[in-house]
């Protein structure tokens, strides 16, 4: 089991390129401590990690729909420090990194539900490709396979927008489409302008 904390600083930029066109990219830095047990060992490490994302989305309404293509890329890097656990094992310093890029479009059928309550159901599917790297020793030390190569990731959910911008969403999303490894994510999120 791990547990951990920690602080993070980062950056985010989002850029109108055209009526049709936008851009973001971010990052993020994090200073981490984590507390780890394995059996009747125990331990505690300093880590570091790098965060970053970035991406152009286009919006293109056709016929009663909007279409929203779409190319990303994020990748994290994260090294853990050496130290000897409470049996006086050593454990070396560990370093790994994970990413994905993608591309692929996203339909969203905007309509109004009530007087106050519009409704926008969405479906997307997208093509990723996944870069993963772990120099640990013992492969004990991770439970979830890395991803690496290609696959296809289908996603669908609905957002509802009330008077005055306030929003409502849930989705789901579905990873892994014609790989081993296979990913269900669920999400719900919510947001009031101000």
């Amino acid at each position: 089991m791990l547990k951990g904390d920690g602080w993070t600083a980062g950056a985010f930029l989002g850029w109108k390129l055209s009526p049709n066109i936008r851009f973001d990219a971010g990052g993020a830095w994090s200073d981490l401590l984590a507390n780890g047990t394995s059996g009747t060992a125990s331990g505690s490490f300093l880590g570091t990690r790098w965060l970053v994302q970035g991406g152009l989305t286009g919006t293109y309404p056709w016929q009663k729909f909007v279409l929203e293509p779409s190319a990303r890329v994020f990748a994290l890097w994260e090294h853990e420090n050496a130290y000897t656990d409470s049996l006086g094992t050593f454990q070396p310093a560990r370093s790994f990194e994970t990413g994905r890029a993608s591309a692929g479009v996203k339909a969203i059928y905007p309509f109004v539900w009530t007087s106050s309550v519009a409704l926008s159901p969405y479906a997307g599917i997208y093509a990723d490709y996944y870069f993963s790297r772990d120099d640990a020793q013992t492969t004990t030390l991770t439970a979830v396979p890395l991803l690496q190569g290609w696959s296809a990731r289908a996603t669908g959910g609905v957002t509802a927008t009330f008077p005055g911008g306030a929003a409502l969403g849930a989705g789901g999303e579905f990873g892994g489409i014609g790989s081993v490894n296979h990913i269900w994510t669920w999400t719900a999120r919510g947001h009031i302008p101000f």
